[in-house]
């Protein structure tokens, strides 16, 4: 669909009459990241998380339908890679926060800052970190510039 209809704006440009500048931009708001399912159900199981208390965050497949109020698995494998401790995880669109103490290969312990009550499924985001973007549909549609967007 993209590459269509950049393809169809490049084309009108070449029609027109006098020579313009025209420039294409993909604004993409990075990765869409969830957490996995508490005690293996989608609804209507939920996970009180504890200001103060710790949790475990996981890329580890095996528990991503084990999730509880001591383990959540997430769906974004580089997040051992982009998070430092003293980061923030916004969980549940921000309703819950954690901040990074220490990571693993595969895991990053947190102390909860804002606790909450957590169901299955929900978003996370990763405020003033920087994400892997996949740019390959950006290079393949031939944008001019890509902007990154905050979810």
């Amino acid at each position: 669909y993209h590459a269509e209809t950049i393809a169809n704006v490049r084309k009108a440009v070449e029609g027109f009459s006098e020579p313009r500048p025209i420039a294409i931009a993909l604004d993409t708001k990075g990765p869409e990241i969830r957490t996995g399912l508490i005690d293996g159900v989608a609804y209507p199981q939920k996970a009180t998380l504890v200001t103060g208390e710790q949790i475990k965050i996981t890329t580890d497949d095996s528990f991503q339908d084990k999730c509880n109020k001591n383990l959540l698995w997430v769906d974004y494998k580089n997040i051992t890679k982009v998070v430092t401790p003293g980061s923030r995880i916004f969980i549940d669109d921000g309703l819950i926060s954690v901040i990074v103490r220490e990571k693993g290969e595969d895991f990053v312990m947190c102390d909860i800052e804002n606790g909450g009550v957590l169901g299955s499924k929900k978003g996370c985001n990763l405020p003033g970190t920087a994400v892997c973007v996949c740019l390959s549909v950006c290079l393949s549609v031939c944008t001019d510039s890509v902007y990154l967007s905050p979810r």
